[in-house]
């Protein structure tokens, strides 16, 4: 029984670990998609990073 218990606790935390590097990739995924946002957006605006 106790190492059910065991095996359970280490599969939490396992699952919760891959959820936060989940987490983390699609914030830097979501960090490049708003910098590419930035840039596309001042190209077709003609302005540059230098003009600010």
């Amino acid at each position: 029984m106790n190492a059910t218990k065991e095996r359970k606790v280490l599969e939490n935390l396992k699952e919760k670990s891959y959820d936060e590097f989940l987490f983390e990739i699609r914030k830097s995924e979501n960090k490049v998609i708003d910098e590419m946002a930035i840039i596309n957006y001042f190209k077709k605006n003609g302005e540059l990073y230098e003009d600010r």
